[in-house]
């Protein structure tokens, strides 16, 4: 296989090696005192600039060039629009006019009557999200928000999800963005080169548990994960 260069980056500047020993601790349930070789020797393993990294490896130019290559290779845009495991069949063969259906039924309910401009409006985004193929995105979070309405679980969608007409067609916000006139360019934007980030509020406890495990059961534990910051 062939060889890469790297520094085994743990933090961004050598200013903050003492954070992450303190953190190295707590994960090691021990103390500074007590940590002994699980600490680095040194400052060293930061981000450093590439210069840096050229004359560290100047025998080794070669595997510079091909981390480069590396990184540029793991910065592929992941898309799902056609990764919706667990929705209805027509979701899975066409999840855009799926998603159009779901939309169209939606806003008949929240908009009465379905004014032209709330019709302008849920048109244009989805377009775009048709054009960002997106449309599995939206379904995934619609079949989480529709598992906890069967199931009496208070869910709300929050954040710039709220400038949405689609969202809120699609019961994920509770807030009229076209009435209240907010800008859906601050939810999704061709131009930013950004994924959409919907936010949703679940009550502590077992009820936010079942939704989790929902999720897990019915995407796979593969294609399922919990983060934490």
């Amino acid at each position: 296989m062939p060889t890469i260069a790297t520094g085994g980056v743990r933090f961004a500047t050598a200013a903050e090696r003492p954070l992450f020993d303190v953190l190295t601790c707590i994960q090691a349930r021990t103390t500074l005192a007590n940590a002994g070789r699980r600490l680095g020797p040194n400052a060293e393993r930061y981000l450093k600039p590439p210069a840096d990294i050229a004359a560290l490896f100047r025998d080794v130019p070669d595997a510079v060039a091909r981390t480069c290559e590396l990184a540029i290779a793991c910065s592929t845009r992941w898309r799902i629009s056609a990764i919706v495991p667990g929705l209805p069949g027509p979701a899975r063969r066409d999840p855009m006019s799926f998603l159009r259906k779901l939309v169209e039924v939606g806003a008949r309910e929240r908009y009465r009557p379905y004014h032209d401009r709330a019709r302008a409006q849920i048109a244009r985004e989805l377009d775009l999200i048709e054009k960002l193929a997106l449309a599995g995105y939206f379904l995934i979070v619609w079949d989480i928000v529709n598992f906890c309405r069967q199931h009496d679980i208070l869910v709300q969608g929050r954040g710039s999800a709220a400038n949405s007409a689609v969202c809120y067609s699609l019961g994920i916000t509770a807030v009229d963005p076209v009435g209240m006139d907010l800008l859906f360019e601050r939810f999704l934007s061709e131009e930013r080169g950004e994924w959409p980030d919907i936010d949703l509020d679940l009550p502590s406890g077992d009820r936010r548990e079942r939704v989790i495990q929902h999720v897990y059961a019915k995407y796979g534990r593969l294609g399922a994960a919990m983060t934490a910051m």
